[in-house]
């Protein structure tokens, strides 16, 4: 949404090569094909996309799961199987690395892929957490420099985790891709049996979750979302627990409230710029099934009257056709209940087909509809009939703590091409 305006009217990441203790258990033969060799004995799955093929080279052979170089195609994947292990704990070791976003982007703190195994999970490590030295000279950028990496034993990330009885587990690799051009990338894993099963790893999960707590309570967010985050501090710091059971219960509690606490903060965050996001999708929805994406290309609002810059939210279907009807909205969530808020965006149509001005779309926010039409500057440029405005309307933040805002597409459009 273009500039739309908002105003307030009411696990460590683990790198090189680890020693393997004397007393450590080689369990890697657990595992089928351990060194990615071969996909089989592994269940991969890729949502809007598909694993590669087996690529890379002996001792490392890598699998990778890409989002698209365009359009963000591939958005959740996983590569895991269920192994069967005795009661003990463990450490795998996996080389893989995760990218965010474009070539070369070397931000080693964003993560979007977890190493998995069991009740237990840990950060896969960053393209740009290991140091370029006299080996790594530059950072891999294919499947052959990933492989080269991992053989030179580069970007090794592990989990440690305890089974109490022998059990059959889930491990391996699941993340998302959030934008375009990201890569998750894994090669060689090895598992180890480093002791007797214990309650250690449960409790220092725990101890790490309610720490990841504390660390958000003081953030900006909904006041009762943050009296829930704070009555779980509470009740779970410093807490011990007599059974496996009890730590997942305890755990699974604690990580609700701080995804709770997250999504308020985020939403939060986006009231504090003043500016929905216009340069991803993260946060919108497209109810009808017409292009959906962000144009970084269009020059027509240099002319067109409109002013209308990039990059813009578009929603688009060919010439002769109109756009499906349904909402184009972005959703702030975890607000507090009764706040008012008033939003603004600059809103253009185009009817590519014949003379007829358009009739929409209207600007919502929430239950507050703006008519186009009536706000509207109608305009013919290059042939296409097109009406702009900036449009704009406050709302109160329901009982569900959810702000929608956006467009809405009536079922009577006689357009096929908006942008905000």
């Amino acid at each position: 949404m273009k500039k739309l305006k908002l105003f307030f009217a009411a696990c460590a990441l683990l790198v090189g090569v680890s020693n393997v203790w004397a007393e450590d258990e080689d369990y890697t033969y657990k595992i089928t094909n351990a060194n990615l060799a071969s996909k089989d004995g592994w269940t991969l799955q890729a949502t809007g996309g598909e694993w590669s093929s087996v690529q890379g080279s002996a001792p490392s052979f890598v699998l990778e799961a890409y989002p698209g170089w365009g359009n963000l195609d591939l958005t959740s994947y996983s590569i895991k199987q269920n192994v069967t292990l005795p009661s003990g704990k463990y450490r795998a070791e996996g080389y893989a690395f995760y990218r965010y976003g474009l070539n070369y982007n070397t931000d080693d703190k964003i993560s979007n892929a977890k190493f998995v195994a069991g009740d237990f999970s840990s950060k896969v490590v960053t393209l740009g957490s290991v140091p370029l030295d006299e080996t790594l000279t530059s950072y891999p950028n294919n499947t052959s420099e990933a492989s080269a990496a991992f053989t030179n034993g580069y970007y090794k990330s592990q989990v440690e985790f305890a089974i109490e009885s022998e059990s059959t587990i889930e491990f391996g690799y699941e993340g998302t891709h959030t934008l375009k051009q990201s890569w998750f990338i894994a090669g060689p894993i090895k598992l180890y049996r480093t002791g007797d099963f214990d309650y250690s790893l449960y409790q220092q999960q725990l101890e790490d979750k309610v720490n990841d707590a504390k660390a958000l309570v003081n953030s900006k967010m909904a006041t009762s979302i943050k009296t829930e985050l704070q009555g779980v501090i509470n009740t779970y710091d410093g807490q011990t627990c007599s059974s496996v059971a009890d730590y997942n219960t305890a755990y699974g509690v604690i990580d609700a409230a701080i995804s709770k606490a997250n999504v308020s903060i985020a939403s939060y965050a986006v009231i504090a710029a003043g500016t929905v996001p216009d340069d991803k999708l993260d946060g919108w929805t497209c109810e009808n099934a017409n292009t959906f994406h962000i144009n970084t290309w269009s020059a027509e609002g240099n002319s067109d009257g409109s002013n209308m810059k990039t990059p813009f939210i578009e929603n688009w279907v060919g010439k002769g056709s109109y756009l499906g009807a349904g909402k184009v909205y972005y959703q702030l969530s975890g607000m507090e209940p009764g706040e008012v808020y008033y939003a603004q965006a600059l809103v253009r149509s185009y009817n590519e087909a014949n003379s007829d001005a358009p009739n929409g779309p209207n600007f919502f926010i929430n239950d507050k509809v703006v008519d186009m039409t009536t706000a509207g500057t109608t305009f013919t440029y290059n042939g296409m009939s097109g009406i702009y405005a900036t449009l704009g309307g406050a709302a109160t933040v329901g009982d569900d703590g959810i702000l929608k805002l956006g467009v809405e597409i009536a079922e009577d459009r006689n357009y096929n091409w908006v942008a905000f």
